[in-house]
């Protein structure tokens, strides 16, 4: 099958990557059941690549079929980041091209949170997605070829690529990575718990003063009834503190 990358236009000043209909595209996923038949994806931005190896770390791999043709920004030719830049006016989706898509830099740093607010913001502007070739990483690395595409109900499943034997290993290494960070949010609640009950050990060293009405109308109100005591118990502490200094000296 001829490489679509190789298929490119020029509209507008930017360079767009042409994917054909019946062009396969893989895709590492858990939540992809296909037991109660043909599984159908959401209508919102998600994420392929054009070779299965690149997709084995986000889970099993399934081969996925185009069923129309798709007009890709081409997010690593430096003429259409440039003007996408220029044209945008939101000025955060501006700092994620320059951190995360290597925007002057040609660096790709990809940060899922980053890369779906940048895909929701290209889909909202009516595009079909976008896709690169592979590029540079901060490392001296490389960054697989991606494929976002912004509409991806219409693509259909050929076939699940990872064995069984594969995915139940994935399944059970998937529910141990689970329990280690489950364990490690729970020693971090029991830290701060602890540090509280030691915040509150410490008030406990100190006299209690009356505190300030809770509403700002209320600071300048005539004393409520007891205050007259409250103020004789703080005359008492402070004569005794200054008695046990007296002392001390």
């Amino acid at each position: 099958m001829p490489d679509f990358l190789q298929q490119k236009k020029e509209k507008d000043g930017m360079m767009y990557y042409i994917l054909p209909k019946n062009y396969s595209l893989f895709r590492g996923d858990n939540e992809i059941d296909l037991s109660d038949g043909p599984y159908q994806f959401n209508n919102m931005p998600t994420f392929f690549s054009t070779n299965s190896a690149e997709v084995e770390q986000y889970g099993i791999v399934f081969e996925i079929v185009t069923t129309k043709e798709y007009k890709l920004l081409a997010l690593d030719y430096p003429e259409t980041i440039e003007k996408l830049y220029h044209n945008m006016e939101n000025n955060e989706m501006k700092k994620i091209l320059e951190k995360n898509y290597g925007y002057k830099t040609g660096i790709r740093d990809s940060v899922s949170k980053n890369d779906k607010k940048l895909s929701n913001y290209l889909c909202s502007q009516g595009y079909d997605g976008y896709a690169t070739d592979q590029m540079k990483t901060d490392m001296n690395g490389k960054f697989h070829r991606e494929i976002m595409l912004c509409h991806p109900e219409s693509l259909l499943i050929q076939r699940q690529i990872t064995s069984m034997t594969e995915v139940a290993a994935f399944k059970e290494e998937s529910k141990l990575r689970k329990l280690g960070e489950d364990m490690k949010q729970s020693r971090k609640k029991r830290s701060y718990r602890y540090d509280r009950d030691d915040d509150d050990n410490d008030d406990n060293d100190f006299p209690k003063f009356p505190s300030f009405p809770s509403s700002s109308s209320r600071l300048f109100d005539s004393p409520t009834k007891g205050g007259k005591s409250r103020r004789r118990r703080i005359k008492k502490w402070q004569r005794k503190t200054n008695k046990r200094r007296t002392v001390s000296k």
